[in-house]
């Protein structure tokens, strides 16, 4: 009776294992329901009872065996849940929208604009300035025309960064790189008094209106930007409307 017992146990143990084979298989493809199939079909087949089957059925990471079947002790990760309606961050949120630069200033050349200023000899010579924020000196950067004089603080604001850049130019020692400025024409010739401009202005203005204004830049030398020159020198046309 020994010997016949000890023969089911061992052809039980063989038939295990070689079920086990399989099943690690399919454990590496994360199918537990075919794995427990398996060993359970083994334990009927053998006539031995549970416990000798488990006492032979090697550990798998994250599996564990018990006399009810095998159970999975991995945690869902959010890699699995991802895109499935569950939890773990899958939805992305949305990304604001950041607000570029004003379209009109897009399209602006400061060598365009230059011509359209000169263009413009019935209009008005009005003197712009910038200030660095902090500071109480106003520096004088070039002039605005606009048609029949009605956009000058349009014009002071979508020149902007055409005057901001040639203030650097201008005033290399006062006006830095990465200093933020202010903007302003001039109010009163002669007590020389500085209106400043918001850029908002440009919200209201009309289409096309960057074709109604222009922007001189005062001479600069030594970029040769707004320099005009004859026989080889050069030349700075005198504006009786912009103070010496």
């Amino acid at each position: 009776f020994a010997d016949t017992e000890h023969h089911k146990i061992y052809c039980a143990v063989g038939a295990i294992y070689y079920i086990y084979f399989c099943a690690s298989i399919m454990m590496a493809k994360m199918d537990f329901s075919r794995v427990a199939l398996f060993l359970a079909a083994a334990m009927l087949c053998s006539s031995v009872h549970p416990s000798h089957v488990l006492a032979f059925a090697p550990s798998h990471a994250g599996v564990s065996a018990s006399p009810f079947g095998i159970s999975s002790t991995q945690p869902a990760s959010a890699l699995h849940m991802a895109g499935f309606g569950g939890g773990g961050g899958g939805a992305q949120k949305k990304k604001k929208k950041k607000s570029g630069p004003d379209p009109i200033m897009t399209k602006l050349k400061p060598k365009h604009q230059w011509d359209r200023f000169l263009a413009l000899k019935e209009s008005s010579i009005i003197p712009v300035a910038v200030r660095v924020l902090g500071s109480d000196e106003w520096l004088e950067v070039g002039k605005v025309r606009s048609e029949g004089d009605a956009f000058t603080d349009i014009a002071v604001a979508i020149h902007r960064a055409i005057i901001a850049e040639h203030a650097k130019r201008v005033h290399p020692l006062k006006v830095m790189p990465s200093d933020l400025v202010e903007w302003a024409y001039q109010g009163d010739a002669d007590k020389k008094t500085w209106v400043a401009v918001s850029k908002d202005v440009v919200q209201g203005a009309p289409e096309g209106v960057e074709k109604k204004i222009g922007f001189e830049g005062t001479p600069d030398p030594f970029s040769g930007y707004y320099c005009s020159y004859d026989g080889g020198r050069l030349v700075t046309n005198v504006n009786p409307n912009v103070a010496s």
